[in-house]
Formats: structure tokens, sequence, C-alpha cells
């Protein structure tokens, strides 16, 4: 017998920006400004930005959803220090036979370096290292590590847009199937490329407008993950989120769905 429970809450918090000069606009994660290579001086302390957001439900099914993102970013001279994670675990609960059974059904971390350096107007270098990890979408863990070039293709008052790519490297542990196929490879290695898309548009006083994109060439498997937001500004400290992600893999593990969505609402509060 299955008895089926449902309830909704849904709540969030997010940004704070520390220990750091104010800054204006979407939180560009591979910006250098033109002013920077202008100014040897360190900036001191780190700017930082979290977002967090939670969501339960009961009925037939109990559902637990947790999300948790962090950014921060340090100008030192003419490098910009950029350090950024993300979490996202979800876990299911149905009573089966008068005994509540739990099942994890999301469970994804991610983290990643980066280093900017400006080359000239509008132009930065940058060398970048990223781990995840996502076993339902069947990876165990994997590295990236590249470098390459990026530009400031539009860098105005109410829009900016930021572009990036390079060479890099990656390795992956794909999680074991059940069934284990003969000549099953639980690994992979090969060179790879980075592209990436900052854009954020400041459509009036209180609201913003963010989409970045990003995607992982490697021969076995390219990953595309993109992001649009709108943030609203309710008060000097208190800003709402709503944000739709798409994760898509070309070719993932056997038994494996190539993507993954999320609608996210947050409240984000900033001092």
């Amino acid at each position: 017998m299955r008895i089926v429970r449902r309830k909704m809450i849904a709540a969030g918090f997010g940004a704070a920006m520390i220990g750091a000069a104010p800054f204006t606009g979407a939180f560009a994660e591979s910006s250098v400004s033109a002013d920077a290579a202008a100014a040897p001086e360190a900036t001191p302390g780190w700017a930082i930005e979290l977002q967090g957001s939670a969501m339960a439900s009961s009925g037939n099914t109990e559902n637990t959803n947790l999300g948790f993102k962090a950014k921060l970013k340090r100008e030192i001279g003419r490098f910009v220090h950029l350090i950024s994670g993300s979490a996202d675990f979800a876990q299911q609960t149905t009573e089966v036979d008068g005994q509540d059974k739990e099942k994890t059904v999301q469970d994804r971390w991610v983290a990643s370096y980066q280093v900017d350096t400006q080359i000239r107007d509008h132009t930065h270098g940058y060398a970048r290292v990223q781990y995840d990890e996502d076993r339902f979408s069947g990876f165990k863990k994997r590295w990236f590590a590249g470098a390459g070039l990026g530009h400031d293709v539009v860098a105005s008052e109410g829009v900016t847009w930021s572009v990036e790519a390079g060479p890099g490297y990656r390795w992956a542990e794909l999680v074991a199937p059940h069934k284990m196929p003969d000549g099953f490879d639980g690994q992979r290695e090969e060179f790879a490329a980075y592209a990436d898309s900052n854009f954020g548009m400041q459509i009036n006083d209180n609201v913003v407008l963010e989409q970045n994109s990003n995607v992982t060439y490697a021969a076995s498997n390219t990953t595309y993950d993109t992001a649009v937001g709108l943030e609203t500004k309710l008060t000097e400290t208190v800003s709402s989120k709503l944000s739709y992600e798409v994760k898509y893999e070309t070719d993932p593990p056997e038994g494996r769905k190539n993507k993954d969505t999320m609608l996210r609402a947050s409240l984000l509060l900033g001092f």
C-alpha cells in the first residue's frame, strides 16, 4: 500500500557584499574592468555574493529541495580572483506499507577558481580550474583546467556583455551502472575547450536581467550550462530573484537523460 502526502513551502536567502568597495551591475564571473589595468594598487577585501533557496512539499510524497550558491571576487593589482561554488540537494520520502522510504533524487556540487589579468583595454587573459559532482547525471567527479582570452564586448552603464574562450583538459570518473556492461571504462581523459558568455541589463532602477551561458566541449561529451535570471530590488538591502537554469550533456553515461532543468525563486539580502 502506498500513501502519498504533499505540502508546499518555499523560501530563500541570498546576497551579501562584504569587505570591499561596492560595484554595480551583474556579478560577472569573468570580467576585468579597464580601470584595473591603470590601478596597480590592490582593492582591499573580497566582494561576496551568497544565494540560497529551499523548498519542502508533502502529500502523496514528501520532497525537500535545498540550493546554495556563493561567489567571491577580489582585485589585486592587475589580477582579479574569482571563486564560485554551488550545491543542489533533493530528497523524496514516500510511505510504503506504513514505513517511510527516503530516496535522494538530486546531489550536485560545483566549485571553480579563476584568475584574470588585464592585457589591454577590454581584453584579458584567464586561467581556470573547475570541479563538479553529479551522480544522477552519471558523473562521479569531473575536473577541468584551461586558459584563454576574454573580451568585454559591451561595457556601458546599463548593459554589460563579456565573452571568454580557450583550450583545456578534462578528466571524468563515471558512476558505475547497475548492470555493468562488458568493457566498461569508468574514466575519461581528453583535451577540451571552454567558452563562456555573461550578459547583464539594467531594465530600470530596481530590475536587472542577467544571462550566463557556458560550454565545455570534449570529444566524448559536451556540457552546456545556461541560466537566465530577473532580480528585483525590494528595499535597499532586500531583493528577490527568479531564475531558470538548464544543464545539457550531449552524450551522458548509459541510462542517464541529457537535460536537467531548474526553476528557482530566491530572496537576496545585500549589505
